[in-house]
Order: C-alpha cells, then structure tokens, then sequence
C-alpha cells in the first residue's frame, strides 16, 4: 500500500490525476494494492490526500499505520499467546521459510486477539477492521459502508475503472471422513474440463456497472466426486508432463455427479469495499485446507511437509480462517456449493493481467494501449544479490511472456513458477508474444536516483489467454516500477509497525521527490492514448 501511495502523488504530479479527472482509463490492483485501491475508489478523504507534497504523503500514511497499530498484538501477548493453532501452523513451516512461518503466526495471534473478532475468526473480519479504525482515524467514517458501485467512485475517477484481482478456490472439506471432492466447472461438462484449485476472479468496476470479469460464476456448477479424502493423490490434483503441468481433472466417460449451481460470491449483490479489500489481500489462504487442492500444493509443493501433518493441520482445522468464505459476513462457514476467496496472488499477483482484461471488456482491442505496473516487491533480492537470476520476484513479472519456464505451455495452461515464485501451480499468465527471460529483464532494468527503485519499458502486442479473458492482437506499450525496498509485508504486530512504517514514509519521500522518476512517467506518457495502471 506505501507503495501505491508513492507512486500515486508521482502520477498526480505528472498531470495523470487531477481534482477532477484522471488520464487513466483504468487502474488494477492486488493484495495490499486493493487496499490502496478501494480507499483512493471510494474515500474522497484518501484520495484527495494523494495530492499533496511527498512529505505530506508520508506524513499521512503514518497516521494510517498509528492508528493501525492499536489493533496490533504487542510483543508480550506474542509471547505469552495460548493460542496452540497458530503454534502447530507456525511450527509446521518452520524449517521451509522461518520469516514466512513468523508472518503467518503473528497473522494468526492478530486475528484471534481482536475482540472484535471474538464471534468470527477470520481474515475477513481482522482486515474490515483494519480499515474501519484507520478511516475513522483519516476522518471518513462512513468509507467502510460504501459499496462498489460506479457511481460511488470519487468524482475525479468517475470515468477510471477498477478492477480488483482475487483468486477463487472451490470450498473442500472432508473432516466427516467422506471421500469426497468440490470441483468447479460449466453445467454441461462433456467436452469440458473442471477445476478444484484457484482460478482467477477480478471484480471490476466499470462506468455502466461493476461485476466479476470472468463468468465462473454465472456459468458454473459445483461437482462432487471420488477422491483421496486425505489428498495423498497427486495425480487428482495436477499431472505433470511433456513440459506443461495441469490441474484440470479429466470428467470420465458419464461425467461427475452434479451437486448444485455455485453460488454467486456475497449473495449476489454489490459487494462493499471491506469485501473486495479482504477478498483480494487473504495472502494466508493457501494455508486453510477448506482451499482443498491449492492448500495440498501448498503444504506439499511448497512447505515439503508430510502427509501426517498435513493432515493433522487439515483435521484441526487451526487455519481455516486464512481463507475468505464468499458468502462473509453473512457467514465464515462456507458450504460446498459455495467458494473461497483468496489473494490474487496465487494467480497474478502483480495484477497486470486483470488490468488489460477489463479494458478490453469495455473497449475491445482496437486502440494501442500504454500501461504502468508498479510491482511492490520486498526487494529483488530477497536475502540475495539483488540481480541473481534465481531470485523470487523475477518469474511474476517474466510469466507474462514466452520464457524457458512456461515454453510447451498453452497461456492459461498451468505451470509451476520457478524460485518459489508461487505457493502452488497456477494458470499460466503469459498475455504477450514477445520473449523475455529473467536474464534478459536483469539487463533491461534500469536505476532511478535517490531511489532503490528500477523500470524498464516493453513494445508488446497481446495473445489469448481464455482463462483470464485476454484478447490477442492489441498494441501494448509497457512501463515496469520493481520498488525494490527491502521491507517485509507482513506487518501484524505493534513492534513491526513501530520498526517499519519509518522505512516505509522515507520511501514515499524518496520515490515521490524524485525528478528520475517523475521525468520517466512524463516522458513515457508522452501523447494521447489509452492508458492503464496496475498495482500489487
């Protein structure tokens, strides 16, 4: 969110965000990026704070993390917790990933701690929260209750869409010893395939209406069928092979047994920004085994864990709330017809795909396209050289093109990102036809002064991609921000919060001060076409 919020005040100096309008026709985010996005939506407060100097910038999102912090666990009830889920969750990714491990218990303390939360355990609840106090704080209390409409936008973005990327699981649970699976797929399944893992699910808000981009909704059923009930069974989850791997299970010759419509995410009706913000950022949902298969990937792929712990995790249910009931705050407790939410990390998590996506849903692939991605990663390095190529930020941003990790894979295919790029296997993302490895990118990226951020720019032209609702054979002219801060972000405790939102106002100072950066946008949004944003 820091992040948006620089790079923001960078494009409202450029021109690009004005008191009354924006050069934008439409703005994409993810994770902590959705949070940014719905307060800059839907918070004439927020957003107008956008615009005043760097200092100003900063100043106020210090405020924002102050007020955060008085939800935060300090660091004796983090020592003195009781709560033995968040132990035995902790305690299992250990020896894989110490700092993740950490994240996800203090993830965990936080949200059983806040008495707010006391009656619904879940990430759902502790982000609504989050926001709520922190609004108050900022002065606009009545942002919490503002649902996505078209014309609750802010009036200087009432011709910007927003679009909100979110991943979309089938709900799995079987604790009762069935030997059963929830699988997603169309109503009429004969020449098709269905899913039990994550797929993309962007909500978009567009200037006639706001709704899902892609039809897994509308067009899906909900399956039941045979499976290992305690998903020792690879082979029903993904199948490696020839190059390409897939989580598509293969209907037999009569098809699976139906089981209902799937229900429409929140009843069906417009959902708030407290919904789509916590939908979008539940970056702990791999971890919930009611996730079915991508909660398998997760703790097997990912963690190397075995099948007894995984097990044990998946009987306890100790981490059930990471994931987000589609149906919240109606319910937490989501049945088999219905779905779970999760960070749309776990298909795009730099949000860029979701962006191109909804545009050409409203405007088709006529125009040529000039695009800005902001990928606020933890720092290129993550512990290493900050150009090793084996580094884990690279493959994110390189599967959006043909490159040795995703080549015999159709876009939309599923692949395994390398470098622990993903917690799971995911559809493939590639929507351009123009190569680029991650070697390639390394020599591209170029340093802007008084910042730790670098960019590079890409003439592109886009290729199908079914799966994300992509259109080949549009024009793309292509600006990547890397943030490159070494700033961790999973920030749930009040020693965190104290240690880095320094760090973090600095770096708004410095990314929104700079003429590098400045002269790079202005330069590159040189004449009159359409133009786009997209932030994780």
């Amino acid at each position: 969110m820091a992040g948006s919020m620089a790079y923001s005040n960078v494009y409202a100096q450029a021109g690009l965000f004005s008191d009354s309008s924006s050069s934008f026709t439409g703005v994409s985010s993810n994770s902590g990026g959705t949070w940014f996005s719905t307060q800059f939506f839907y918070s004439q407060t927020f957003h107008d704070a956008m615009k005043g100097s760097p200092e100003e910038v900063a100043y106020f999102f210090t405020q924002w993390m102050n007020a955060y912090k008085k939800m935060a666990p300090d660091e004796r009830t983090l020592m003195h917790s009781r709560h033995k889920n968040c132990e035995e969750l902790r305690d299992s990714m250990m020896a894989k990933d110490y700092e993740f491990a950490m994240g996800e218990y203090n993830r965990c303390v936080a949200i059983m701690e806040l008495d707010v939360c006391s009656e619904d355990l879940s990430w759902a609840c502790y982000v609504a929260n989050m926001l709520t106090t922190t609004s108050e704080d900022y002065g606009d209390a009545d942002f919490p209750t503002t649902t996505m409409t078209p014309g609750n936008r802010v009036s200087a973005l009432q011709s910007t869409t927003l679009a909100s990327m979110i991943g979309l699981s089938p709900t799995s649970m079987n604790r009762q010893g069935r030997n059963e699976c929830t699988f997603l797929g169309p109503s009429d399944t004969r020449n098709e395939e269905i899913y039990n893992t994550v797929l993309p699910l962007p909500y978009l808000v567009s200037n006639e209406k706001s709704d899902w981009i892609i039809d897994y909704i509308a067009d899906s059923d909900t399956y039941i069928d045979t499976c290992n009930a305690i998903y020792s069974n690879y082979e029903e989850y993904y199948t490696p092979g020839g190059g390409s791997t897939t989580i598509q299970y293969l209907n037999p010759r009569r098809g699976p047994n139906a089981f209902s419509p799937l229900n429409a995410p929140f009843g069906g009706v417009t959902p708030d920004v407290l919904q789509v913000a916590a939908a979008s950022s539940a970056a702990g949902g791999a971890s919930s085994p009611l996730t079915g298969a991508l909660f398998e990937q997760f703790f097997n792929l990912y963690l190397e864990m075995s099948q007894a712990t995984t097990s044990s995790i998946y009987n306890s249910a100790a981490s059930d709330y990471a994931a987000m009931c589609d149906q919240w705050p109606q319910t937490q407790n989501c049945a088999q017809e219905e779905a779970q939410l999760i960070d749309g990390g776990n298909v795009d998590n730099p949000a860029l795909v979701a962006s191109i996506a909804a545009y050409q849903k409203d405007h088709g692939t006529t125009k040529d396209l000039k695009v800005v991605l902001n990928v606020h990663n933890q720092g290129a390095w993550r512990n290493l050289d900050s150009r090793e190529e084996d580094s884990a930020d690279w493959p994110q941003f390189v599967a959006y093109f043909p490159n040795p990790d995703n080549a015999g894979v159709d876009p939309g295919g599923f692949v395994i990102l390398p470098n622990d790029g993903a917690v799971n296997p995911l559809p493939s993302p590639q929507i351009f036809e123009e190569e680029l490895s991650v070697p390639d990118l390394i020599d591209m990226l170029q340093d802007l002064d008084g910042t730790e951020s670098q960019y590079a720019t890409f003439e592109l032209t886009t290729v199908d991609n079914p799966i994300y609702g992509v259109e080949g054979g549009q024009s793309v002219e292509l600006l990547v921000f890397f943030l490159n801060y070494d700033v961790q972000t999973n920030c749930f405790t009040e020693a965190q919060i104290e240690e880095f939102t320094p760090i973090l106002a600095d770096m708004i100072v410095d990314i929104s001060s700079s003429k590098d950066v400045l002269d790079v946008v202005e330069s590159f949004f040189g004449d009159d076409d359409e133009s786009l944003v997209a932030s994780k």
